[in-house]
């Protein structure tokens, strides 16, 4: 898992999404450096889905793909607990919609596939 500096479009807006969930008082620069990763990594995720598609992923591709869950498993378990519990990810391989989604633990969310899931923005 290799974490960048650079702070996204999409990350700030990921960010902004789950501040409201998480305690007051912490940094919110790195949960946006965080978001960002996230973010970076959901789009190469929507990528393998879109192709899954339309042909068999290749063998390198289908390892990159694990690859990336792991390292958004893995960026989620940095980001700040919400009421005392991990935000974890959930993966979907439709393309039409958000291929990485956030569960957090407080019940908020903006998917239609039931409450408590945050869209990564991809």
């Amino acid at each position: 898992m290799t974490m960048t500096i650079r702070i996204t479009k999409k990350g700030r807006e990921l960010s902004d999404k789950l501040q409201p969930s998480l305690p007051s008082g912490i940094d919110m620069n790195a949960v946006r450096v965080i978001c960002s990763n996230i973010c970076r990594l959901a789009t190469t995720h929507k990528i393998l889905a879109e192709r899954a598609c339309e042909r068999e992923l290749t063998v390198r591709e289908s390892a990159l793909d694990a690859q990336i869950e792991r390292d958004i498993r893995g960026f989620c378990l940095v980001l700040p607990q919400v009421n005392g519990k991990a935000i974890t990810a959930e993966f979907q391989g439709d393309p039409r919609g958000a291929t990485v989604k956030l569960v957090m633990p407080d019940g908020r969310g903006d998917s239609w596939c039931g409450t408590g899931r945050m869209c990564v923005p991809q």
